[in-house]
């Protein structure tokens, strides 16, 4: 993708560089992150929400109207939403994103549902420090949420539909999204791992104040060695199951 197509959704990124970031992980994540230098970014087809690069039923009914209007019948407008839907499926697995959150990290949701137990780890960024980790050749997207029963979604970039989920299932998860295309010559469904310089990424961690104290002495240890000025704190969460 040429820097004049990343120009057209630009626009979508988020402004503020001093703005906040944090991503939970398991200690497999962690450990692969630290271990490796590299952002692992999934296929969008990896994730639970199918709805994932797909636009909206207002859209489809939107085109289907205006196939009618050209004259063509029920037949031929059913294999144009298919079509569609199937270029969507296939983007699924070209686009790779890495899914970070504005949510403070003592958040209990988010720690239930991504980190899962108190032997995880929160790292913390900020936008410009996740943009100058990775080079201009991402971008850093704030989700947008609306209710796809009622909105449209832009079609100025084949990428502004990875910029919208549906506001009643995933509003709550305040998501600030990494979104990549796949790396040439691998094949469609290819996670991505874009190196970084850990220091520049890793302004702080997190950790659930239930942590083993040898859990928390061995994520110390990696950070000495890999991210020796981030900083650490410890985080009280409730209701965690």
């Amino acid at each position: 993708m040429t820097n004049d197509d990343w120009q057209l959704i630009r626009e979508f990124e988020s402004a503020n560089e001093a703005l906040p970031l944090r991503r939970f992980m398991d200690i497999s994540k962690f450990q692969h992150l630290m271990n490796t230098g590299t952002l692992y970014l999934a296929p969008s087809s990896a994730f639970e929400d199918k709805l994932e690069g797909h636009y909206t039923s207002r859209d489809y009914e939107a085109w289907d109207r205006q196939l009618a209007d050209w004259g063509f019948d029920a037949r031929g407008r059913e294999i144009a939403s298919s079509a569609k839907a199937s270029i969507a499926r296939h983007n699924q697995g070209a686009v790779v994103i890495s899914c970070w959150t504005t949510a403070c990290g003592s958040n209990a949701r988010l720690w239930k549902e991504y980190a899962g137990s108190p032997k995880a780890i929160v790292v913390q960024t900020t936008v410009g420090r996740l943009r100058n980790a990775l080079g201009d050749g991402f971008l850093i997207v704030p989700v947008r949420y609306v209710d796809f029963t009622e909105h449209r979604i832009p079609k100025d970039h084949s990428l502004q539909s990875f910029c919208y989920k549906q506001q009643e299932t995933y509003e709550w998860e305040q998501e600030v999204r990494v979104i990549g295309t796949m790396e040439l010559g691998k094949r469609i469904g290819s996670p991505r791992e874009a190196p970084v310089i850990l220091n520049t990424l890793i302004e702080k961690v997190g950790l659930h104040s239930d942590a083993p104290p040898s859990f928390v002495d061995a994520v110390l240890e990696v950070l000495r060695l890999r991210a020796p000025m981030a900083e650490y704190e410890t985080l009280n969460i409730t209701e965690i199951a």
